[in-house]
């Protein structure tokens, strides 16, 4: 009896310990990632924080190059880079995104945040105030499809 409590009593903590390490490990990006994004990033936080968002590992770093905006970066599993987004300053916007936005959307009071994707061309998340609508739009102007 005694040798079936003690039995059932380390299995039982084996098994916890287990599930602690594999929910850290979880939380935790593989060596790749984390790999590319010191190559990438080299003037940066060194040891950011990072969480899985849409089966993407994603960080958040703050430029301190460029007004202190938050920039959020995200890798796939493989440690590729996916995307790369920043919050910018809506006056900065091309003078057609901005002209597009007065005259479709007749607003005035929105935030922007660009994203840019490794090869191809970058372009702007629009949140527009009243109704905290997003519109995506390219340098030109034009709404484009983000997936």
């Amino acid at each position: 009896m005694k040798k079936t409590m003690f039995l059932i009593l380390f299995c039982a903590g084996t098994i916890m310990m287990y599930a602690q390490q594999h929910r850290y490990d979880r939380n935790r990006p593989p060596d790749m990632v984390i790999r590319s994004y010191q190559k990438e990033y080299r003037n940066y936080d060194h040891n950011p924080t990072w969480d899985m968002q849409n089966n993407q590992w994603h960080t958040r770093y703050m430029d301190k190059q460029n007004g202190n905006r938050n920039v959020d970066v995200y890798y796939d599993k493989s440690g590729r880079h996916v995307q790369t987004g920043r919050e910018w300053d809506p006056i900065k916007l091309p003078p057609m995104v901005r002209d597009q936005l007065s005259r479709k959307y007749h607003e005035e009071n929105y935030s922007a945040y660009r994203i840019e994707r490794p090869g191809k061309r970058p372009f702007f998340q629009i949140t527009l105030g009243a109704n905290n609508k997003n519109v995506y739009m390219d340098d030109r102007g034009r709404e484009v499809r983000y997936y």
